[in-house]
């Protein structure tokens, strides 16, 4: 199939010419990388603080919920009682395990660059402004309604497991403890990296969050490329 094929190359073509695109870096002076590296370094360790209390904050309330409504799940008499509460205890150990394995990115401050060679500025540069736009995509999460969205279904899922299991009329109430939770932690995020990644931007004149992103649409007689830069 000849049309595959050459999908096959436009794409692994473009896959080149992105991986080829010159860094954030190019051009730049030492002095200019030591300056921006300067100041990403200061506002990720000032943005450690909060980024710690939400990251740790959250996972010792999901915690301490997991313990104790898993305690009540095995002291309850009540079966109905028994499945609410074992229901709600694996609710937060799924929560506590889903901020442990997507962890707040600036929660150790500028630390992971500064464990980086000391002699590739460039690179240490480049893993900071990645680290500050991933720190401010992770507070706009609260924006997006695909979130809130997978917040709301995920409850209505355990809702549906106490139904399955137990008492229907405890689901209700169990989903919306789960969304108001849920809410809670999102609009709690911290927010200082979006101020942070702005203000870098404004100063330095650059936008660390451009990249290079390609999409094939369809077209008539074939397909098209479009590119942005």
């Amino acid at each position: 199939m000849p049309e595959i094929s050459s999908l096959a190359r436009i794409v692994l073509l473009c896959l080149g010419l992105t991986a080829a695109s010159p860094g954030a870096t190019a051009g730049l002076s030492e002095a200019e990388i030591n300056a921006r590296l300067e100041f990403l370094e200061s506002r990720l360790d000032a943005g450690r603080k909060d980024a710690a209390i939400w990251q740790n904050g959250w996972s010792a309330v999901y915690a301490a919920v997991a313990v104790a409504q898993g305690a009540l799940a095995v002291t309850e008499n009540r079966h109905d009682d028994q499945v609410a509460n074992g229901v709600g205890a694996l609710r937060a150990v799924t929560a506590f395990t889903l901020l442990r394995l997507r962890p707040q990115p600036g929660s150790k401050g500028a630390d992971p660059i500064r464990a980086l060679p000391a002699g590739d500025q460039a690179g240490r540069l480049a893993a900071a402004e990645s680290l500050l736009q991933r720190s401010a995509q992770r507070a706009d999460e609260r924006y997006s309604p695909r979130r809130h969205l997978l917040n709301l279904g995920m409850n209505l899922a355990f809702g549906g497991m106490i139904c399955a299991f137990g008492d229907c009329d405890d689901a209700p109430l169990s989903i919306l403890i789960g969304v108001a939770g849920g809410e809670a932690a999102l609009w709690s995020m911290p927010t200082r990296a979006t101020s942070d990644l702005q203000a870098y931007q404004r100063r330095f004149g650059t936008q660390a969050d451009s990249r290079i992103s390609w999409q094939i649409l369809p077209a008539p007689g074939g397909i098209q490329l479009r590119g942005r830069f």
